[in-house]
């Protein structure tokens, strides 16, 4: 077994957060204890213990969890520790025990200090009666320090984090007394750790660090910082953070905003994005007026790449107001894409309207408008010719950026519109793109062909962009060409080939620092989507719960919703806790506007009438899934053929359970005739429970057995599951054992609790409902 301890984690940062959500939901781990340990009263929000109980909680159970909180000592066990300490049983010693005991509260750390303070005064001559408080004693202590030795603490104190000794010694200079080192490591003011090779000073704990930091004047404290920051730029020179600070903190503003630049550049190279905002959003503190212009594009960046797009718009649009100049059509670009992630669509819009017509280019408004433009782009587009240009024109790349930002986002959230701006921004690449731009259209061209069920000509501009992507050598590019293959794999229901496709999608994005949290998060709910189709519930969903906490953490409003609908759910279910999933799908949208009708709400209903069913709720599920198809339909997203059969699935299950026998025909037909292919068993499924339920169970059996023969050779694993388990209800006892067998290896692979209760969602036949009952009893 391996033990992890981490202290004092009140101080993490947010990207720690992020680091301990992986850590706690990683599938490898096993054997493994975490120990945390974190001061409450220190704690801001968004508190680290919420963070990583909640993580844990979503980790498929595979972590017991127990908070234990450490309190201070009762008045009985800190008198024993203070005597203890002491060392004397004396009368004496018992009544100034009992003084430590009252003085530090019941605090150990504080008990520790003054008994420390009465032993080492006891060893000078000097008898102490009774003890004033913790703070006191320290002072008190430190003022019996050497003048290097109180340096060099004060040093330690003053650079608020562990300190290279080589820096610290260079900062203190020449010394004619003993070592001071080791006089505060032998005398527990400091402690002494190898970090990586090299050898860090760090304070024994924060209230000591506190204490000796407070007895310094304002400009001692500046001259300390100065020391530091030239000691670093000669030991450390990379250590840019520090030295921003040091450099701040000492008053050189120049120094300081440009280490804080570097910092933050090595901070989005690690993905640390909220990190480097903190440093952007300091360096632009600390900026002159003609500075700060370009800082704020960069800070806006930040914060956009790690989510806080809520945050990014509200800086970006008061600092782009007015101004034409690029750094202010970045912004209002960058503030559009902000408000897209917390669902502000029609914010969103109104943004994007002004970076178009800084671009000179026309978005129509309505939705008649839109279609009858995409229309006619499309029919341009098909009469163009497909070579390209490669005509040299600066001002039309710009424009090909523009639109392929929004492109990128309205594809998934309105289809039509975002149908439209990438045909115009296709047309544009093959004129005037270069390499990079021409692959990222194709490759978008071609996942939104295989998404509307045009796979073969979808395949071919897919191979088509991957080739330019590979020749260009651009990252984005790449990431974009694999992403499209992860959806034609999708389409076509190579749901393993999707995971490994999307998967290194998102590598290859996070392996270039390139901060693009809408592509990270739509590769990751395709991905997501594969698994649940696989039925991979549990053994496929490993590092949901630390995507989920870290869109939470950063207050990405989309991340959050379309994360934490049907993933989380199916997690829920898997275990049997319906309770559980209700709770994921209301913490999903809680934030994301309640209009207009998009992706996530479209989502979030179908999963929620999924868990209805699972409850036999079935009048409330058939309901919604009703409503749920009227209103996609209307807002357009059913153009989408992955969503279309999504829903007409639900529908058919839905209104069979309820009794709605012609509704629930007519879906399972579409399902048979879906352009996707493929989903011709899940029609079968509905209409084999339809025929059952009527007493045709000639007609159950024929579409059962289509579909459990479509199914084998498929990697839909709960789907073969149950209907494997629903054809064994019509055949004879060995057959039916036999399709037992098949559905049994899904059940004991995922854990699932309750099976027939997700059989019936997919095959709605009540017949599963008594087995159930039988099985029970």
């Amino acid at each position: 077994p391996v033990v992890i301890s981490l202290d004092d984690v009140q101080w993490a940062d947010a990207d720690s957060l992020a680091l301990a959500g992986a850590l706690a939901n990683t599938s490898s781990l096993g054997g493994v204890g975490l120990l945390v340990s974190y001061r409450q009263a220190d704690e801001a929000p968004p508190r680290f213990a919420s963070l990583l109980r909640r993580a844990i909680n979503d980790a498929s159970l595979r972590w017991e969890f127990l908070e234990l909180p450490v309190g201070p000592l009762d008045h009985a066990a800190a008198v024993a520790l203070a005597a203890s300490l002491l060392g004397d049983d004396s009368a004496d010693s018992a009544r100034l025990a009992d003084s430590i005991a009252t003085a530090a509260e019941g605090l150990p750390i504080g008990i520790v200090e003054l008994a420390r303070l009465v032993r080492a005064e006891a060893e000078a001559g000097r008898a102490i009666d009774s003890v004033e408080s913790v703070d006191h004693a320290i002072r008190t202590r430190f003022s019996r320090l050497s003048p290097a030795a109180s340096r060099l603490l004060h040093l330690v104190a003053v650079s608020e984090g562990p300190l290279p000794l080589k820096v610290a010694r260079r900062a203190l200079g020449d010394v004619e007394e003993d070592d001071p080192t080791a006089v505060l490591t032998g005398n527990h003011w400091v402690r002494e750790d190898n970090v990586g090779g090299t050898l860090m000073l760090d304070t024994q704990h924060d209230r000591l660090r506190e204490v000796v930091g407070g007895t310094l004047t304002a400009e001692l404290r500046r001259d300390y910082h100065q020391l530091l920051a030239q000691a670093l730029e000669v030991e450390e020179p990379a250590m840019h953070e520090h030295l921003a600070h040091h450099h701040a903190e000492a008053g050189h503003r120049t120094l300081a905003v440009a280490h804080a630049r570097t910092a933050a550049e090595q901070a989005m190279q690690q993905l640390a994005f909220d990190r480097a905002a903190k440093l952007l959003g300091r360096a632009a503190s600390l900026a002159s007026e003609g500075e700060r212009g370009r800082l704020a594009v960069q800070l806006v960046q930040a914060l956009v790449a790690a989510g806080r797009g809520s945050e990014a718009a509200a800086l970006a649009l008061p600092a782009a107001a007015g101004r034409t100049d690029q750094d202010a059509r970045d912004l209002r670009r960058l503030a559009a894409e902000g408000l897209l992630q917390t669902g502000r669509v029609d914010a969103a819009l109104d943004v994007y309207r002004s970076v178009a017509r800084d671009e000179a280019i026309t978005l129509p408004r309505g939705k008649a408008s839109t279609l009858t433009a995409l229309l006619a782009a499309r029919a341009t587009l098909a009469l163009r010719s497909e070579v390209p240009a490669g005509q040299d024109d600066e001002r039309q790349r710009r424009r090909i950026d523009v639109l392929t930002a929004l492109s990128a986002v309205l594809l998934l959230i309105d289809p039509l519109s975002g149908a439209l701006i990438h045909t115009r921004r296709l047309l544009l690449a093959r004129q005037y793109g270069d390499a990079r731009q021409l692959a990222i259209a194709l490759a978008s061209e071609g996942a939104m062909r295989s998404a509307m069920g045009n796979r073969v000509r979808g395949a071919a501009i897919i191979a088509d962009a991957q080739q330019r992507a590979e020749a260009s050598g651009d990252p984005y590019a790449i990431s974009a060409a694999l992403f499209a293959r992860g959806i034609l794999a999708y389409t076509e229901w190579r749901l393993t080939d999707a995971e490994r496709d999307l998967h290194e999608s998102e590598a290859v994005l996070l392996g270039a620092a390139t901060g693009a949290s809408w592509e990270l998060t739509t590769g990751r709910l395709f991905r997501y989507f594969s698994a649940i189709a696989g039925g991979r519930y549990r053994s496929a969903l490993h590092d949901l719960a630390e995507h989920r906490e870290d869109a939470r953490r950063r207050r990405d409003s989309y991340a959050t919703a379309v994360l934490g609908t049907a993933c989380a759910a199916f997690q829920h279910l898997a275990v049997d806790q319906p309770a559980g999933a209700h709770q994921a799908l209301d913490e999903a949208l809680d934030g994301w506007p309640a209009e207009p009708f998009l992706l996530p709400h479209l989502l979030e209903a179908v999963t929620r009438a999924v868990v209805y069913a699972y409850e036999r709720r079935f009048a409330e599920a058939y309901r919604l899934a009703v409503a749920t198809h009227k209103r996609a339909q209307r807002a357009g997203l059913l153009r989408h053929q992955i969503n279309r059969a999504r829903v007409d699935q639900l529908v058919a299950c839905c209104a069979a359970r309820h009794g709605d026998t012609r509704r629930a025909t007519r879906h399972a037909r579409a399902l048979l005739d879906q352009p996707l292919g493929g989903l011709g068993p899940a029609g079968h499924m509905v209409l084999g429970a339809l025929a059952a339920e009527a007493g045709d169970h000639v007609g159950a059996e024929r579409a059962l057995r289509a579909a459990v023969d479509g199914l084998m050779e498929t990697e839909f694993g709960s789907w073969r599951a149950a209907a494997c388990a629903a054809l064994a209800e019509l055949v004879s006892a060995d057959e039916a054992a036999a399709l037992r067998e098949v559905a049994d290896q899904w059940v004991s692979a995922e854990g699932i609790v309750a099976p027939h209760r997700l059989y019936a969602v997919f095959v709605p036949w009540s017949v599963f409902d008594r087995v159930e009952k039988e099985e029970s009893a």
